[in-house]
């Protein structure tokens, strides 16, 4: 009865795990592109991990060419047509980030 009784808590305890690293283990990134300010042709790029600012390394087109790094300021043509970038991290790892313009409050 024991081992029936511990075979069923070490299973309920791994699929509790695999829920856990399934749901919380997925990151998604934003960069958000802001205008510095009205005159300006130059844009910040903010990169977001699950909706809460980070600092980056640099940021990159996906074919690899930097885009930018330190300030993550850019030419707003730079980024025409541009939906996704390569953002490195702070510990060198990358990831994809979709890019999405600032809302603008009326």
């Amino acid at each position: 009865m024991k081992k029936k009784l511990i075979l069923i808590i070490s299973i309920v305890a791994i699929v509790i795990l695999v829920i856990i690293v399934l749901l919380g283990g997925k990151r998604e990134y934003t960069i958000v592109v802001s205008k510095i300010d009205d005159r300006s042709p130059d844009r910040i790029l903010i990169v977001y991990e699950n909706n809460e600012k980070i600092t980056v390394r640099e940021i990159r087109y996906l074919d690899g060419v930097l885009l930018c790094k330190g300030n993550n300021v850019t030419y707003y043509g730079n980024l025409e047509n541009i939906d996704e970038l390569i953002v490195v991290l702070n510990d060198d790892s990358e990831v994809k980030a979709k890019v999405v313009e600032e809302e603008v409050k009326k």
